[in-house]
């Protein structure tokens, strides 16, 4: 909406000047940039708690690795190099889970997008089924000429 809104106020820039209308016009940019920017905010915060939280899951991953196999290492049942072998492990395992994690953000835009464009449609066919209800038929065939 705020490029239509930008490309309106350009495409029509005679016509609001002679009305006087440009702190309309401003406004209008100003209030849909401000929405435009609410929604960005937004989606931006619900993707970084996602990946606060593959954090935090991997953080807490680790520190149980670590005490688990802390105390395996101190008992005498691992040595410490197949303990830091399981870390590597535990730690190349949870890249891939912060990958997955992105990407899972990713699909949530775009099915708000599709979501968005669906409506859309939904809107015009449903503006095109009332206008054909609407339509008259031709004057022409009433009247001989």
């Amino acid at each position: 909406m705020l490029t239509h809104r930008i490309n309106e106020s350009i495409a029509g820039s005679r016509i609001i000047k002679v009305f006087n209308r440009e702190d309309k016009m401003a406004q209008k940019f100003f209030s849909e940039n401000q929405k435009f920017y609410r929604e960005a905010i937004r989606g931006i915060r619900l993707r970084q708690s996602g990946l606060i939280v593959v954090d935090v899951v991997t953080g807490f991953g680790i520190a149980l690795v670590l005490w688990f196999g802390g105390n395996m290492v101190k008992g005498g049942t691992m040595t410490l190099g197949e303990f830091g072998s399981i870390i590597v492990a535990i730690y190349m395992m949870f890249s891939p889970l912060k990958k997955v994690g992105e990407a899972y953000g990713d699909l949530q835009e775009c099915m708000a997008s599709v979501e968005r464009v669906d409506s859309l449609f939904r809107n015009f066919e449903r503006k095109r089924k009332t206008t054909e209800y609407l339509r008259m038929p031709p004057v022409r065939d009433y009247f001989g000429i």
